[in-house]
């Protein structure tokens, strides 16, 4: 029996060696204007993307679920994306600055990966175990 497609593995998540994997999207250079202008701004971004990717992936692992975070900020968003693809994470979340803003985040599973399901940042209750109504 084969798990794949012609991406790369598909694993059912019970099977999985990484069931979600967290991308933080941070904010890039401007192709224009002065060396060093928004340097600052742009680092506080980062920081806070970063932040906000580490207490997920503590969240989501405090839940019970085999998390990674794809610290690999030299390569492009893309590429990270194809990556782990290839190596069969069942969802990707996705975090940058507009959605810490926004309060949510992107969710996109490995089968369809263009299903995009937008979760709040706070209570993973869909991915992890269901909070109480209480």
């Amino acid at each position: 029996m084969t798990h794949s497609d012609d991406v790369g593995v598909v694993l059912p998540p019970a099977v999985a060696p990484t069931q979600v994997v967290i991308v933080p999207m941070l904010p890039k250079a401007p192709k224009s204007g002065p060396a060093g202008a928004g340097d600052a701004d742009r680092e506080r971004a980062a920081e806070s993307v970063l932040a906000a990717a580490r207490a997920a992936c503590d969240q989501l692992q405090a839940a019970g679920l085999r998390v990674e975070l794809c610290l690999d900020v030299h390569s492009m968003p893309g590429a990270r994306f194809y990556a782990w693809e290839r190596r069969g994470a069942p969802i990707r979340i996705e975090i940058g600055s507009r959605e810490i803003t926004g309060g949510r985040v992107t969710a996109v599973p490995r089968v369809t990966g263009v299903q995009r399901r937008s979760v709040p940042l706070d209570g993973w209750y869909p991915l992890g175990r269901r909070q109480s109504s209480r």
